[in-house]
């Protein structure tokens, strides 16, 4: 596996001066391709539901700023969030508060717990981010790249994040906790995307990837070396928006059944779909 390229910045970031022509077989010159690493633990119910009312509690306290999006803009799962306040502010409340008497909240553990059911088990994965940047560009910390990352100057020149890979390791089997590098080696071999043991979302080039994978051999073999990587929150918040999503979507559902029957019956306005208060 080809490692050697990379040079260790602060905090699990590696850097590389990778040729041009790695992307586009056509170019010449050079660029510097970034590795960043984490680490996360499958989700639990639990953590799902509060990492949902962690983030309504952000738009609550900083909504004017979310929505003029002078200081922080909202992220995908927080426009979830907006769009279950702008049907019925009472629930987004009951999120907010992680009301267990709430039938918003229970059903946000509902699909927090289907999910679990679905997909995979107590697992522990590390994560990892390919990226590139000019040739340049001045490398500093950690926070500095990544913030370099979003700069949507650079994305539009085609620079920032190419692709992401999920590598699961196991906890339980110190010291070989990484899976086999043969078994890993024939995944990348046929380009595999989706599997028990990998999943890479992008299209990063095979020898970035080679590269990528190879170093967790040489520098994270260990369970002790694998736990000193920062925790990442990619999982929780993938799986906080796919919960959110299916709650919205059954949050309009009731809202429209309401209608009709308010149509039928005649009556006010909806305060909470799920509760009947009006």
């Amino acid at each position: 596996m080809v490692t050697e390229m990379y040079v260790q910045r602060e905090n699990h970031l590696y850097t590389a001066t990778v040729p041009l022509n790695q992307l586009d077989p056509t170019a010449g010159g050079t660029l510097q391709e970034v590795l960043i690493l984490s680490r996360y633990s499958s989700p639990m119910e639990n953590d799902v539901v509060q990492y949902v009312a962690e983030k309504a509690d952000e738009i609550f306290q900083r909504r004017r700023l979310i929505i003029s999006g002078q200081a922080m803009q909202a992220t995908l799962l927080q426009a979830k969030l907006l769009q279950i306040e702008g049907i019925s502010p009472s629930a987004f409340q009951e999120i907010v508060r992680r009301d267990v008497t709430s039938p918003v909240v229970d059903l946000l553990h509902k699909a927090a717990r289907a999910l679990k059911r679905t997909g995979q088990g107590d697992s522990e994965f590390i994560y990892g981010g390919v990226a590139y940047l000019p040739p340049e560009h001045s490398l500093g910390s950690r926070q500095s790249i990544e913030e370099a990352l979003q700069d949507s100057h650079l994305l539009e020149k085609g620079f920032g994040l190419a692709a992401t890979f999920h590598l699961r390791y196991e906890k339980e089997q110190e010291p070989a906790v990484l899976p086999p590098a043969e078994e890993l080696a024939v995944l990348l071999k046929h380009r595999v995307t989706r599997s028990q043991t990998l999943r890479v979302d992008g299209t990063p080039p095979a020898l970035s990837l080679e590269r990528a994978t190879g170093l967790l051999y040489l520098n994270y073999a260990r369970l002790s070396e694998i736990e000193a990587l920062p925790v990442s929150t990619i999982a929780v918040d993938e799986t906080s928006l796919v919960a959110v999503d299916a709650l919205l979507r059954e949050l309009v559902r009731a809202v429209e059944m309401q209608r009709q029957m308010q149509q039928r019956l005649g009556g006010g306005g909806i305060i909470s779909p799920f509760s009947g208060k009006r």
